[in-house]
């Protein structure tokens, strides 16, 4: 919905400032294009089965009168500190960069349209909406599925961008050779980064999520899900991949997590949790927290105050039995 009404808001934008003839036929499409889409949604919202209100509104509410402040959202990650971190920012800049320029372009005297208007007043108004929540700190409203908007359409203005700086070298060796280096850049910085490969021995096992369990985590895995009928609590990508999907396990959850993106022990406390060897030194999902590296500490604390009732030599289970 927000992209056709800045679509249309483009379009108008367009008609007023640039065009001599105004298209009043397609303003009235435009119209029936927003109007719809809203209809549409309103009826989506209101599906019994699809609680938004609940879920999203007073979320919202929530977040607005109790946690948002201006740069006062707190760090969502504590293995993000590392030079590959870097590596994945400095590809996003790459491609900004060229986007801008193609954006720029577009925009031109000489070269604008209704379309290529319309186009970059959307982006801006998605790119917007996508990082000024979380810079302000509201972390119900985290559209993840936005950049699928962005980026997709993003990439035309990308191209341009491209295209026109290698316009302006001169020579077709030195073109050929700029745009290699291009090529050779984007493939480390945006195909082998740790977004897009997991397994990238550049980005290093540090700062990328494991996603592969043995054959003997599988078996204890399957053994509680048999055995044990309370509730089971692990990282998310075991309780989505393992429990939920391969297993259908309805009585599973994650570890606890407080609003500052730490570890609530009190909220673990008296449960069957299960540790994986590799959230040693490889960061794990945990709720909101898209990378949180428990570290030897977590071990040592389950160690401590739970009892370890089952080891499959590359995960344990633990039982707690006091609180921490």
């Amino acid at each position: 919905m927000v992209s056709i009404f800045s679509l249309c808001i483009g379009s108008y934008l367009y008609e007023r400032m640039y065009a001599t003839k105004r298209d009043s036929a397609r303003m009235r499409t435009d119209i029936f294009l927003c109007i719809l889409s809203v209809l549409i949604l309103i009826y989506h919202w209101t599906d019994p089965r699809y609680p938004f209100s609940e879920t999203i509104v007073n979320g919202l509410g929530n977040s607005l009168s109790t946690e948002a402040k201006f740069l006062g959202r707190s760090a969502i990650s504590n293995s993000g500190d590392s030079f590959s971190s870097i590596l994945d920012i400095f590809g996003f800049l790459i491609f900004i960069f060229f986007g801008v320029i193609g954006s720029f372009h577009s925009l031109s005297k000489e070269y604008q349209t209704r379309t290529k208007v319309s186009l970059v007043l959307m982006i801006v108004v998605l790119f917007g909406i996508f990082f000024t929540f979380p810079v302000m700190g509201v972390r119900n409203i985290v559209p993840f599925r936005w950049p699928a908007f962005i980026y997709t359409t993003f990439v035309l203005f990308f191209g341009i961008g491209i295209i026109k700086t290698t316009s302006t070298i001169n020579g077709r060796f030195r073109k050929a050779a700029f745009i290699s280096i291009l090529l050779i850049i984007f493939s480390f910085f945006m195909i082998t980064n740790s977004m897009a490969n997991m397994d990238s021995p550049i980005y290093g096992k540090s700062f990328n999520q494991k996603l592969i369990w043995t054959e003997s985590e599988l078996g204890m895995c399957v053994k509680l899900n048999n055995s044990y009928d309370d509730i089971i609590l692990t990282d998310a990508q075991t309780v989505s991949n393992i429990f939920q999907i391969y297993l259908s396990r309805d009585r599973i959850g994650e570890y606890a997590v407080t609003p500052e993106g730490t570890l609530d022990w009190e909220r673990t406390a008296n449960r069957m949790l299960i540790w994986r060897k590799i959230s040693l030194d490889r960061p794990i999902r945990v709720q909101y927290v898209p990378k949180l590296l428990l570290g030897p500490s977590f071990k040592h604390a389950l160690d401590n105050n739970y009892h370890a009732i089952y080891d499959s030599g590359y995960a344990r289970t633990y039982l707690g039995v006091k609180r921490i």
